[in-house]
């Protein structure tokens, strides 16, 4: 509970003034090293997502209000093999963000795998990164 805790304050410093409790937050490391956080919002009424905030390093890269939870087909169209997940457009970064659930049962402390892929300006910053969210 105390690691929960100390991600979200931390995700909260990067966003004060977007983060609030029920929202979710997700960390990584990208291959070169770069801190990934992310910020998934909720709204106060549980109605689903509404803010997908991430930052990598110190740099916010990517801010969107128009999110979305879809499921993915990440198979073929023959074999299709479909995942849960969030998924954000943001017409300010020009970006695209997906976080996708791979099936799994939350541990204990609530942590869930996600995989994260960010593209913005038509430039791929994270393909299939690997998260631990939080809620």
């Amino acid at each position: 509970m105390k690691l929960v805790s100390a991600v979200l304050m931390t995700l909260m410093m990067v966003s004060v003034a977007n983060a609030t409790p029920g929202d979710m937050g997700c960390e990584g490391k990208t291959a070169d090293g770069k801190v990934i956080d992310v910020l998934i919002g909720y709204d106060y009424f549980g109605q689903g997502p509404s803010l997908f905030e991430v930052t990598l390093g110190k740099d916010k890269v990517f801010s969107s209000t128009a999110v979305k939870e879809e499921l993915f087909n990440v198979g073929s169209e023959k074999s299709p093999f479909i995942l849960s997940g969030i998924s954000a457009i943001s017409i300010a970064n020009q970006g695209i963000a997906q976080l996708k659930w791979p099936e799994q049962e939350p541990t204990q402390d609530g942590t869930l795998e996600g995989i994260l892929t960010l593209s913005v300006a038509g430039q791929a910053l994270l393909n299939n990164a690997e998260i631990k969210c939080y809620r």
